[in-house]
């Protein structure tokens, strides 16, 4: 498919241009809502802070670049992680997203440490039969799926 206006750029056959990129056209561009069983707004506040809790609270610092960040974790107590995991206890497989302080950011949920979601984050937990984990986060990384986040939120405000 090639366009009139040679500054465009060519798309190959059996590709597709969509609102997150080009992408093979046999694929379907979802929203997180389609494709996971899952979706978990926080609670709107941060879990309070105990020394030597066992329970980390994961906050926007701690979600950078596709990994899960442990300089400056903080952690809480038990009442309070049931409290703040009530939605849903984060699990293995689970992606993290920051909603704002910066947007977008992703992360799978540790596999050594019990997690619950502070302040300014969401947890998205795929259906296994839709969609990978892996998948799902890098997808989310993409430059395409990024931009088109950011479009979405200057529309909305």
């Amino acid at each position: 498919m090639s366009s009139n206006n040679p500054c465009q750029s060519v798309i190959q056959t059996g590709y597709k241009k969509t609102e997150v990129g080009v992408i093979p056209e046999d694929w379907e561009v979802k929203t997180a809502a389609q494709i996971c069983e899952l979706v978990v707004d926080c609670k709107n506040r941060t879990a309070p802070v105990v020394d030597g809790g066992e329970f980390a609270v994961v906050r926007t610092p701690n979600v950078r670049n596709g990994k899960f960040v442990r300089e400056e974790l903080r952690f809480t107590n038990e009442t309070s992680f049931h409290e703040w995991t009530a939605r849903a206890i984060p699990q293995l497989g689970d992606v993290l997203i920051t909603r704002e302080a910066p947007l977008g950011e992703v992360c799978l949920v540790p596999s050594d440490v019990r997690v619950c979601l502070g302040q300014r984050m969401m947890l998205y937990r795929p259906d296994r039969e839709k969609t990978e984990s892996s998948f799902l986060l890098y997808a989310l990384m993409s430059s395409g799926v990024q931009s088109n986040l950011f479009k979405k939120l200057v529309v909305q405000r």
